[in-house]
């Protein structure tokens, strides 16, 4: 197997007829309704922005341990959650992008 790759190269698709209908139509929607929230006196660009979030951490049951023969552990059980939260925005027509890695999750954070 000399030369020959472990995993195949994909191969992204070019834009189809559809996709460019649909994305013409989304842009003509968004001006649409950026006419309704849009003040008269403020000059600014509408920027859209899609969100996403996860959680990232650890749950372990932390329960036995090794001791030498004849010993006996004295070890209790306990569980261990530990959480990290990544909040992060993205323009896809500039690129822009922000994003929040918090400890916790409530509504002061947010």
């Amino acid at each position: 197997m000399v030369g020959r790759r472990k995993f195949p190269v994909r191969v992204i698709p070019k834009q189809t007829e559809k996709s460019r209908k649909s994305i013409k139509k989304l842009q003509e929607n968004l001006a649409a309704k950026s006419l309704e929230f849009k003040d008269k006196k403020d000059k600014r660009p509408i920027k859209l922005f899609f969100q996403d979030e996860a959680r990232f951490g650890r749950i372990d049951n932390v329960c036995s341990c090794w001791v030498p023969s004849g010993r006996r552990a004295k070890v209790g059980k306990q569980m261990i959650r530990q959480y990290t939260y990544a909040y992060t925005a993205v323009c896809p027509e500039t690129g822009e992008s922000y994003s929040l890695i918090l400890p916790y999750a409530d509504t002061l954070c947010i």
